[in-house]
């Protein structure tokens, strides 16, 4: 059936055509005046359509480019490549990005990107391609000298002497280096992020946290030392240093740190500072021992020889050269006088130890309260009064020898202590929990039966038997009378010469009372008597000042002299020695009415030191009585 023409329908259906081509030319319009290459092609590359930005890329007009092939303008080795790309177009993904080198007119080759529209009809067939691209050659270019740039860094980090890392602005570790790698023997992948920590010491690991995040937040440089494990296992101090990076326009980008291995330098400045710390204690030491030196020059020694020839004398002489070398606890017994300190310098002097000073304390002189921060030590503050650290006897004596004179007098509580360092070589301050090491010899001495003590409980059992190892005993000056006159002439060629005085000759009545003495001052007594009468001696001839007699007859006259009340005691004639001296002293004492120090006192008729006096009551249980009201 026809439609009836009408001047209606044609007027409308000019106005159709009309404003299509209006449309068609702004569309148009706006195609060719956009920067980007516009074309459309067949499947096979025929072209159907390009706009001017694609005619003045290629140098070439319209017609010179619809109704062509483009695949001449792709270099044949990068056909596959569209090709699978174009071939990836389908109804159900229509749109796809693919980049490629395309040959100018000129010969020159350039870099394009295109998205490329598939379009399809109502039976998903395949129509033409409609695709829009650019030139990237600049950004490919730049690309590939960013690459470049990569690998020349990447070369240089990896060739060069120091582990070298890096991190973004989340803080995380994004790249390491092969001499790190290397180092830990790790990947890649098991050092990135928060990996590299497991390889730092756990020590360290929490410190090395914090300095990292303080700099990170402040965009800091940072260093610091950490100990980092080896592919071997074992953990090195390295020295890391961090600094933070920034775009040319000021753009914070991350960190970049360098690390060297420092482990011989920290095992240097270790053994530096403990040398150091050894020159310190060496010193101190050394301070400490010139002090007690210089002490022990004031002090003087009582004796400058031991001289005798009788045979109990002598055999304590060979049973001193026997223990010298062996480095045994040695115990020297013998009375008040008799020479004690004299055989523990020659035990000292004749051992391995003689380069080192023989240290002396004598347990009975000191106050007990005192007594132990003088044998080990004291911290600053451990009591009142302790203003200041002091090194103890035993820490002066490592690797020498020390002397325990009148070592019964020890109180209990230290005699634990005493026998802690034999067996243990060990030993606290007072005041301090640090345990110190001493490799010290002991020569211990005493004037008292420490085999009583023991039995009435005022000295250790065990504590004795680590001290009488070698018991030397020194026999007293009455069951060595033989060797009276020898030591009659050291101590008056010794005190005549320190007195600028010339004598020649003693007589013989002299000799003979000084050989009838019982000395029960033994050889300190004697030496004392010889340098009183060299002092009263006038010419050449020794003249004795001492009326020696019995001590029975020395005390009547005694008491004779100083009018005092009189004497009323007895020694029995089956009395031990300790009874003897017990009665002798008590009687003493009543005569003096318990006096001990001063003119007329008890120390000075027995020609003793107060202190000594003092220390023997104590052993021998001497108490003065009470008063009665």
């Amino acid at each position: 059936m026809k439609i009836p023409y009408s001047e209606g329908n044609t007027t409308e259906h000019n106005q159709a055509e009309n404003a299509l081509r209006e449309s068609e030319a702004r569309y148009r319009a706006i195609v060719e005046d956009q920067s980007e290459l516009i074309c459309r092609f067949l499947s096979d590359g025929t072209i159907t359509f390009v706009n001017e930005a694609y005619c003045r890329y290629f140098g070439k007009t319209r017609r010179g480019l619809v109704g062509q092939n483009f695949w001449p303008f792709i270099p044949e080795e990068d056909h596959e490549g569209a090709k699978q790309h174009l071939a990836s177009i389908t109804p159900d993904n229509p749109t796809a990005t693919y980049e490629h080198r395309v040959t100018t007119p000129n010969g020159e080759v350039r870099w394009q990107q295109w998205r490329d529209h598939g379009i399809f009809d109502e039976s998903r067939r395949l129509l033409e391609f409609q695709s829009v691209g650019r030139d990237i050659t600049e950004r490919k270019r730049a690309e590939a000298a960013l690459r470049e740039s990569e690998e020349r860094f990447r070369v240089l980090v990896d060739t060069a002497p120091v582990m070298v890392w890096m991190s973004g602005t989340d803080a995380s570790c994004n790249f390491f280096n092969k001499p790190w790698l290397d180092f830990t023997g790790r990947t890649m992948e098991q050092e990135v992020g928060d990996g590299w920590a497991e390889g730092v010491r756990q020590d360290d690991l929490q410190r090395c946290l914090d300095v990292y995040r303080t700099a990170f937040e402040a965009r800091l440089d940072f260093k610091m030392e950490y100990r980092l494990r080896r592919w071997d296992g074992e953990y090195r101090w390295v020295l890391d240093h961090g600094i933070p990076l920034y775009t040319p326009v000021g753009e914070f980008t991350g960190y970049i740190g360098s690390c060297i291995d420092i482990h011989d330098r920290k095992q240097a400045e270790e053994a530096l500072h403990k040398a150091l710390s050894e020159v310190r204690r060496l010193k101190n030491q050394l301070q400490a021992e010139n002090i007690y030196l210089q002490e022990e020059i004031r002090s003087g020694h009582n004796f400058s020889d031991m001289i005798g020839f009788s045979e109990s004398f002598q055999h304590a002489l060979r049973k001193t050269a026997q223990v010298a070398g062996a480095d045994t606890t040695a115990l020297v017994i013998g009375e008040t006088g008799t020479g004690k300190e004299l055989f523990a310098r020659a035990i000292h002097n004749l051992s391995q130890r003689k380069d080192r000073p023989l240290i002396k304390v004598n347990c009975a002189a000191l106050p007990a309260h005192l007594i132990e921060s003088e044998l080990f030590g004291h911290d600053k503050g451990a009591f009142t009064g302790a203003v200041s650290s002091r090194t103890g006897r035993f820490e002066l004596a490592d690797g020498a020898t020390i002397f325990l004179d009148e070592v019964g007098e020890l109180p209990l509580d230290l005699q634990s202590k005493l026998l802690r360092v034999l067996q243990e070589g060990e030993f606290e301050r007072l005041g301090s929990s640090r345990t110190i090491k001493a490799d010290v010899r002991v020569i211990a001495a005493t004037n008292c039966d420490l085999e009583e003590a023991v039995r009435r409980g005022s000295f250790r059992a065990d504590l004795y038997y680590r001290l009488n190892v070698f018991p030397i005993t020194i026999p007293p000056l009455r069951e060595r009378q033989g060797d009276v006159p020898l030591l009659v002439s050291h101590f008056v060629n010794k005190f005549a010469r320190r007195l600028g005085k010339n004598i020649e000759t003693i007589a013989p009545q002299v000799m003979d009372a000084l050989e009838r003495y019982h000395w029960p001052g033994n050889i300190r007594e004697l030496q004392n008597v010889i340098e009183r009468a060299v002092i009263t001696t006038q010419g050449s001839r020794l003249q004795l000042g001492d009326n020696l007699e019995p001590p029975r007859a020395q005390a009547a006259a005694a008491g004779e002299q100083h009018s005092l009340a009189p004497l009323n005691w007895a020694i029995a004639p089956n009395g031990t020695l300790s009874e003897v001296e017990r009665n002798y002293i008590i009687a003493t004492l009543e005569r003096t009415y318990w006096r001990i120090e001063g003119r007329n006192g008890a120390a000075e008729i027995l020609d003793i030191n107060p202190n000594t006096l003092r220390s023997r009551m104590r052993k021998l249980g001497i108490r003065r009585p009470k008063l009665r009201g």
